[in-house]
This record gives C-alpha cells, sequence and structure tokens, in this order.
C-alpha cells in the first residue's frame, strides 16, 4: 500500500513538473516577445505626474531638444491591460525618433488601471465602472504640453492602440475643437446600442488601420473581445468604421482602393490602402493589413504570437505622421 501511494506521488510529481514546463515553454511561444532597444535620441523621455478629479495620473513625455514654439503634439494611447510605458515599447520607439526628425512632442499617458474610458457601454473595466473622467484628464494634459511647451493646441494628435483606439475616438467625438486628427489600430466603431456616443457630428480626420485575422476586434464586424468570456459588445467592420467617419463628416464613401507593394513577401502579409478625401486631402484612410492581428503594426517590436502577425509591410507611426502632416 505505502509502495502504491509513493508511487502515485512520484508520477503526480513528475506529471506537475510536466505540465509547469509545457506551460512556461507554451508562454515563452505564444505570450513572449523580446523587448528591443531604445534608439540614442536627442533627449530623455520624462516620467510626469498630473492629478485629476482626484486621481494622482501618470504619463511618459518626449520633448525634443530646442523644441521651437508652436510645435504639434502627438497623444499616444495605449490598449488593454497595458500603460504609456509599454505603449512607448510597443510601437517601437518610432514616434519618440519621428519627433527629433519632424520636431514635435510626443505624450504617453497611462489608463486608470490599465484602461480607458472609451465610448463602449458593454465593457468591464474599472474606468468604466467608476466612470473615470478620462476625456478631462487628456484634454488637462494638452492644456499642460501647452503651458509647459508652447504646444501649438491646433495642432494637437491622437494615436491610439485598441482601447486605446476607442479612447482616441471619444476624445475625436466629444472634444473635436480639441483635436486635429486621429490614428486608430486594431478599433472599430461601436454600434449604436453598445455606445454612449453620438452617431452624428463631426470629428478630426481619421486613420484607421485593422488586420483581417484580429481575433479580439473582428474585421468583418460583429462581437469583440473574447466571445462568452470577455464580450465588449459588438463593433462595425472596419470597412463600416471608415465609411462612417466619412458619411458623418460628409465625404464621399465610395473611397479609392489601393494595393500596396508587398514588399516582404514571406511575413504573410500585404496591405491595402482606402482613402476618402476632402477637398483634394485624405479625410479618412483606412489600412487593411491582410494577415495581420490585434497589433500596433511598425518594424521595431514584434508583438506576442498571441495578438497575431505584426506586419513588417506598414509602419504605423509613419503613415500616422504622414497623414497628420507632420
Amino acid at each position: 500500500m505505502l509502495k502504491q501511494l509513493a508511487r502515485l506521488a512520484k508520477m503526480t510529481g513528475l506529471g506537475l513538473v510536466f505540465f509547469f514546463v509545457a506551460a512556461i515553454f507554451a508562454w515563452i511561444y505564444w505570450g513572449y516577445s523580446p523587448i528591443p532597444p531604445a534608439p540614442a535620441l536627442d533627449s530623455v523621455v520624462q516620467s510626469e505626474t498630473l492629478e485629476w478629479a482626484g486621481i494622482e495620473r501618470h504619463y511618459l513625455a518626449y520633448i525634443p531638444r530646442d523644441l521651437p514654439a508652436g510645435a504639434p503634439l502627438v497623444i499616444v494611447l495605449h490598449g488593454a491591460v497595458m500603460n504609456g510605458g509599454a505603449m512607448r515599447i510597443a510601437s517601437g520607439y518610432e514616434f519618440d525618433r519621428l519627433a527629433d526628425q519632424k520636431r514635435f512632442a510626443v505624450v504617453y499617458p497611462s489608463g486608470y488601471k490599465g484602461h480607458w474610458n472609451d465610448c463602449r457601454n458593454k465593457v468591464f473595466y474599472s474606468a468604466k465602472r467608476e466612470q473615470i473622467d478620462d476625456v478631462g484628464f487628456l484634454l488637462a494634459l494638452i492644456t499642460r504640453m501647452v503651458e509647459r511647451h508652447a504646444i501649438d493646441p491646433d495642432r494637437v494628435f491622437l494615436a491610439g492602440f485598441s482601447n486605446g483606439g476607442h479612447m482616441a475616438f471619444r476624445l475625436g467625438i466629444e472634444a473635436s475643437h480639441s483635436v486635429a486628427g486621429i490614428a486608430a489600430a486594431a478599433a472599430n466603431l461601436a454600434v449604436a446600442e453598445d455606445s454612449f456616443c453620438s452617431a452624428e457630428g463631426a470629428t478630426p480626420k481619421v486613420m484607421l488601420v485593422n488586420g483581417t485575422k484580429d481575433g479580439w476586434n473582428p474585421y468583418d464586424g460583429g462581437e469583440a473581445g473574447i466571445p462568452g468570456l470577455a464580450s465588449r459588445g459588438n463593433v462595425l467592420s472596419a470597412l463600416g468604421t471608415a465609411q462612417a467617419f466619412a458619411a458623418r463628416n460628409g465625404v464621399r464613401t465610395d473611397c479609392t482602393v489601393q494595393p500596396l507593394p508587398d514588399r516582404f513577401k514571406r511575413d504573410g502579409t500585404w496591405v491595402t490602402r482606402h482613402h476618402c478625401d476632402r477637398d483634394g486631402k485624405p479625410f479618412v484612410e483606412f489600412y487593411s493589413i491582410e494577415g495581420g492581428g490585434h497589433v500596433f503594426p511598425q518594424p521595431v517590436y514584434r508583438f506576442p504570437r498571441m495578438y497575431g502577425r505584426t506586419s513588417r509591410e506598414f509602419n504605423l507611426p509613419v503613415a500616422a505622421v504622414e497623414f497628420f502632416g507632420l
């Protein structure tokens, strides 16, 4: 009897060891991605705080050396369960590098407990449950940057990923006078019944980037998040989101479609550009990343495999800065 119990305990122990080893290898393969080294920059990234509505909020700011008065500002908004520092890495430090070249300031604010209180009414984040005033926080952050660094208040732009893309939508809808342009990745507008933001009224110009194999933000529309486990309501399709922004801004929705050159044929992705023009300039741009996942595409940082492919075909920060006219 004792020998049988000892044998059972040994087998159980070996089974647990095998399970943990397998779990570690699975995490390394699916959930891990190395952090690339930060580039050499003209200045240093500063960690700052701003108290808003009784809560101490955090953000990173990159201000190039000798930034001229009247320079633009790009605010980069992270996805769920991230913070400003993680978003700086996830964007491949590309906004910092471009800031040195193009002479603009960049800030990476952090949401409340890793999330933003965006337009969607069927999410479970603390920021939503506690009705955190993220619109007020971001507007206060803009005011601080204008006062401290002589930023041009008419040239403030937003770039957002996933939950951060939805937050960029909200600020563009509710405070369109304070934002000159939006670039959002892996985010489709919520359907009317799952959103408390208005579906009418002008917004800033919008650039959208969506992967066709996005498992969290369905390219063709439908239930976002993890269906049956962590649903975040229903969203429009990626193309439907572009058409909605075009329609509410008086832009024709029969946009021009332009396949882009497939430069990295072995990465399994390629890009199609849709642009809807107003006054001869793109007002709504939509980049379809064929085979792309739930990522913020750029060439420096590869998202973990669990999020799908990170395309080498498209550099979102470079395209956003060009779209913003910086």
